[in-house]
């Protein structure tokens, strides 16, 4: 405290004694406070600018017949009314405000869904949120991915996307059958493990895409590491693509390994159907001949209604049935209910599913 008392009083001394040192300063002083009095300056001169910008801008969408409001913002950027986005923006309009039509889209959800690159440039510049969500829980991101549009995709990409969105845009990319934006959407710090397994499944059923387009897309997935026995709910690609009735996407899968009598650790009713019984239930003719081919079991039983695949196509035609017998399969197993094979085909019979050939093929193997 003492030592901070003499430094002052030397101070003092030296600005009695010394004009110089006074004026010095005088003038730092001076300066000091017109720097902190042209900053305040500054801020309410830029505050009033604003304020005028915005009265001015909103004047020019009454004169557009805009209305302020979210509503005519997002159409604004629906419809790629670029001057119209520049004025709600300059008019204070929040960029990443919902409108309560069109799924709740954001201005940059439209923007991007309807290709309007002037406008998506003009929101991100403006720090349009790249991860909100519509009513649907799409994103600017998957919008990008469904137009197939790589340039779109990579600047939202670098505007700011979290992990989480580019991991749903990775899957809906894989959907599509898109590997371009796979392969740059791979390297731009996704959950590898967790991502790559639920694309893999996902591709395999094929909602969206052929079974060609399906097959790339497999190959391209599983030539990043994705594990062919992967599961995503409980299921594996090779399930999927069987329900899918995906027989080249099937191939694929069982050169690479995959598990052919795989069933579903999952709570759902078809949770034990192998993929040979769910290619025989739907009647995939040439995936169920692969699967046949490739030497899947055909005495497994499900643990829903314990039937095995010869039960199934006891409903099936003669050709069907036949083919199962030539695998060597047991011929009087019973299911959960007491059925064996035979019974279910006279059953089916009666009903007019099945066929004498069905019934006949059964007896001729031997079956009780």
């Amino acid at each position: 405290m003492k030592e901070q008392k003499s430094q002052v009083d030397r101070l003092i001394s030296r600005v009695r004694h010394n004009p110089v040192t006074a004026l010095v300063l005088l003038l730092a002083s001076i300066v000091i406070g017109f720097a902190t009095f042209t900053d305040a300056v500054k801020k309410l001169v830029n505050l009033v600018s604003r304020s005028v910008q915005s009265e001015e801008a909103r004047v020019e969408l009454g004169k557009l017949s805009l209305s302020y409001s979210p509503d005519d913002f997002v159409n604004s950027a629906r419809v790629g009314d670029l001057a119209a986005v520049k004025l709600f923006l300059a008019a204070g309009m929040d960029p990443n405000i919902k409108g309560s039509k069109f799924q709740s889209n954001t201005a940059l959800i439209e923007a991007v869904h309807n290709g309007h690159t002037a406008v998506i440039k003009v929101l991100l510049e403006a720090k349009a949120n790249v991860n909100l969500k519509n009513y649907g829980g799409s994103t600017a991101l998957i919008e990008a991915v469904i137009k197939k549009d790589t340039e779109t995709l990579s600047a939202l990409v670098r505007a700011g996307a979290t992990v989480e969105t580019i991991d749903r845009a990775f899957v809906v990319a894989a959907d599509r059958g898109n590997t371009d934006m796979l392969r740059m959407l791979w390297e731009k710090g996704i959950d590898r493990d967790k991502v790559g397994r639920e694309a893999l499944v996902s591709v395999a059923q094929g909602y969206r895409i052929n079974d060609e387009e399906a097959n790339r897309t497999v190959r391209f997935l599983l030539s990043l590491g994705v594990d062919v026995n992967a599961r995503d709910d409980g299921y594996t690609a090779l399930q999927r693509a069987a329900r899918g009735g995906k027989s080249l996407v099937a191939k694929t899968l069982l050169d690479a390994g995959a598990d052919i009598n795989a069933t579903c650790d999952c709570k759902e009713s078809d949770r034990a159907y192998t993929p040979l019984m769910l290619a025989t239930i739907y009647e995939y003719h040439d995936l169920f001949q692969l699967l046949l081919a490739k030497g899947a079991d055909v005495n497994k039983r499900n643990d829903y209604d314990g039937r095995t695949v010869l039960m199934f196509a006891a409903y099936r035609d003669e050709a069907t049935i036949r083919a199962v017998l030539g695998r060597s399969p047991r011929l009087n197993d019973r299911d959960n209910d007491g059925e064996t094979a035979l019974a279910i085909a006279q059953e089916s019979l009666k009903e007019g599913h099945s066929s004498r050939g069905v019934v006949r093929a059964l007896r001729e193997a031997g079956a009780k």
